[in-house]
């Protein structure tokens, strides 16, 4: 790519920071817990590592310190990021193991509305649980939905808490890209910044309470997206049996959508436990779901999941954007989605299905505005402010992702105008590849996707 069009492109990314969330309204639902966040030291690393170095597998349940160093060590191996299920009683464990955690809100509906609400946007956070620990740790602008006396009332967060109610409480175990594991005479360095996410076990039904969803039109006619996660919590019985549930939130979403016919529904997506129900959530997607929000790895797990081997195959193997976009649309036409956004290390891959109600042009600055407020974020380690957002700016978009660009500009035998523009029009969709900032130095990985996808999702609306 010729110099001047990278001029051109991280210009693009200054004019992408003036981007305004002001007026613009989202629900978040369901999950939002507690993160107890853990940088690991090396000697956290090389205690895990004794006697189990040689077992490089993930185990399906965290539950002592065999099975925690089994789930950490592939993870730091590969520089990506696990998350995998622990028990009550372990997590409790863990309390006394890492003194030294930081506590924050956790759970992709709690960190989107909190971030959103830091940003200026009118962001409406819905949870089953009214925990203090959870909505003190919300931005002090964020909203949350109450009936009282057959009216909605969307209150501040905290002005929600209900005594009594449980936090869920997750563990995030960060370790840094360029830290070393030394055991039994082998030596693994890290090759990028992530982290392994204990999830302890979730109590609440995933629904909105029965007198706010009488009220869900009224919702509606004040938003303009929703963002629904914590779908992979759902299990096969008891009060989160997904069958029920599923039917339960087909209906509010089109209480949601009776006040609001243009409203859109965002799925972030997260690996299941349970492929069975993962398949009816699958279907339920194509029913109900206007956009997907997922990253390369995860996209090939749904690949496989869906019987798109050859489109798994071709991520595993490193192709990058061209089996990115290949795959996204083959998604995109098995689950009837509007709008599928990849987020991957240093790049973008969007595909939109014609005709899309937005201008390819703000769909750009949406994705661009997405990148900037993740990459500020991952610098300085927490939710960021608006003054904050020019935090990033001194890093242009990588070269990685203008090598994307121009690997699937050559796949694809496109010209200087996908070059300069970053997308291409196909005969049923649009395709959009968009270089992104990537720092290398993060004080933490935890949502930085699920700001980009929220952000860019609610930006070009």
């Amino acid at each position: 790519m010729a110099a001047s069009q990278v001029r051109e492109w991280n210009c693009r990314l200054k004019v992408a920071v003036a981007t305004s969330l002001r007026y613009k309204g989202i629900l978040c639902a369901y999950n939002a817990l507690v993160d107890k966040q853990v940088f690991l030291a090396k000697k956290d690393l090389d205690s895990l590592a004794n006697g189990v170095f040689d077992e490089f597998r993930e185990p399906p349940l965290v539950h002592d310190e065999k099975t925690l160093a089994q789930a950490l060590l592939p993870a730091f191996a590969k520089g990506k990021a696990a998350h995998i299920p622990t028990t009550y009683a372990f997590a409790r464990k863990l309390e006394s193991r890492f003194h030294s955690n930081t506590p924050r809100l956790g759970g992709q509906a709690g960190i989107i509305a909190s971030q959103l609400a830091s940003l200026g946007a009118t962001s409406v956070l819905y949870s089953p649980s009214h925990s203090r620990d959870v909505l003190k740790l919300a931005s002090r602008n964020t909203l949350f939905p109450i009936a009282r006396s057959g009216r909605l009332l969307l209150s501040k967060a905290i002005d929600a808490v209900k005594r009594g109610d449980k936090a869920k409480t997750n563990w995030v175990l960060e370790f840094k890209e360029g830290q070393r594991i030394c055991a039994k005479g082998l030596s693994v360095v890290c090759p990028r910044s992530n982290r392994l996410i204990l999830s302890s076990p979730f109590r609440n039904v995933l629904a909105f309470e029965p007198g706010v969803e009488k009220l869900l039109p009224s919702l509606g006619k004040k938003i303009s997206c929703v963002m629904l996660a914590g779908h992979h919590y759902l299990s096969d019985g008891g009060q989160n049996d997904f069958k029920r549930l599923v039917k339960r939130e087909s209906k509010a979403i089109k209480a949601l959508k009776k006040g609001n016919s243009r409203l859109r529904v965002h799925f972030e997506y997260v690996p299941f436990d349970c492929k069975k129900i993962e398949e009816r959530i699958m279907e339920h997607a194509t029913e109900n779901f206007d956009s997907l929000g997922i990253n390369e790895v995860e996209l090939v797990e749904l690949c496989r999941k869906l019987g798109l081997h050859k489109h798994s195959k071709a991520i595993a193997d490193g192709y990058g954007a061209t089996a990115v976009y290949e795959a996204s649309a083959a998604v995109m036409r098995k689950l009837r989605l509007q709008r599928i956004h990849v987020h991957g290390p240093g790049f973008h891959v969007l595909v939109l299905h014609k005709p899309y109600p937005f201008a390819l042009e703000r769909v750009r600055n949406a994705v661009l505005f997405s990148s900037v407020a993740a990459t500020s974020k991952a610098i300085l380690g927490r939710e960021i402010t608006l003054k904050e957002l020019t935090r990033s700016l001194s890093i242009p978009l990588s070269q990685n992702g203008f090598k994307q660009m121009n690997a699937f500009a050559r796949d694809k035998e496109l010209g200087a105008d996908f070059l300069r523009n970053g997308w291409a029009e196909f005969e049923s969709h649009y395709c959009l590849v968009i270089p992104a900032q990537f720092a290398k130095v993060r004080k933490g990985t935890v949502g930085l996707g699920d700001v980009v996808s929220s952000c860019a999702f609610l930006a070009e609306a």
